[in-house]
């Protein structure tokens, strides 16, 4: 691909999403790149907050809270010790395993990468179910113990099985149209990665309705996530996701002081 600006680059791409990785650069551009995307990406989530902000200002539509700013506050209040490992897995676990699971895959058909990403996403959904109701430990650090062996118990588990011979044909089916189709797969995979965030927000039943403006913040991150995952590579994608992580929890931090 030619070198154009990041910003046009970016509505290109996002017009027509493909699979063109960016020519080799140095780290040092890489990251300037990532500064780029960030400073976009926040402000692409002002403009998409506008309209559920005046909704919230006209008490037609109530709060929106995050279950990981709730437990935080309660953590650093009445569980200090907790801290480093609750920070631990919001800032490097879960933007490494959301990373994998919705992303690894974004690219030309690769069979073992999206067996992989199939995999752990499987993972992560059952091992939180598992973690809740199977067994519940009063310790955070046990808790967190437990929660990764059973994503890496059912993930190794589940990549066993679609790797079968029977499975994986089934799997490579959908390769034309996967390599014919990026676009669709690009949007797809960003709006699960934001629909996959309801179980970690509180708001009104009766707010269901308005839910595609509550999620549209998530499916903003995921856009960016999924472009810098093809165009840059998935250690950067991985980098990108703990720094707004890193960021949230700083600014959750600053903000109670």
């Amino acid at each position: 691909m030619e070198r154009i600006s990041i910003r046009r680059d970016i509505l290109l791409f996002l017009k027509q999403p493909d699979y063109e990785i960016m020519p080799d650069q140095a780290v040092k551009s890489k990251l300037l790149i990532l500064f780029k995307v960030l400073v976009l990406t926040y402000l692409g989530i002002v403009i998409v907050s506008i309209p559920l902000n005046i909704l919230q200002k006209l008490e037609i539509v109530g709060e929106t809270i995050q279950k990981t700013t709730l437990v935080y506050e309660v953590i650093k209040v009445d569980f200090v010790s907790y801290r480093p490992y609750f920070l631990l897995a919001v800032v490097l676990i879960g933007p490494i395993t959301e990373e994998l699971s919705f992303r690894l895959a974004l690219g030309k058909y690769d069979s073992k990468l999206l067996s992989i990403s199939i995999s752990i996403f499987a993972g992560i959904l059952f091992g939180d179910y598992l973690s809740q109701f199977l067994w519940v430990s009063n310790s955070y650090i046990a808790y967190l113990l437990i929660y990764c062996i059973y994503i890496l118990l059912i993930t190794g588990t589940l990549f066993f099985i679609v790797r079968m011979e029977f499975f994986k044909r089934n799997l490579d089916r959908i390769k034309t149209g996967w390599n014919a189709k990026p676009g669709l797969v690009f949007y797809i995979v960003a709006a699960l990665f934001a629909i996959v965030h309801i179980n970690n927000l509180e708001f009104r039943t009766n707010d269901l309705i308005f839910l595609p403006l509550i999620l549209l913040p998530f499916f903003i991150y995921g856009l960016s996530l999924g472009y810098i995952r093809i165009r840059l590579g998935m250690k950067y994608s991985i980098l990108f996701h703990v720094f707004i992580n890193a960021m949230v929890m700083a600014l959750i931090d600053l903000g109670k002081h």
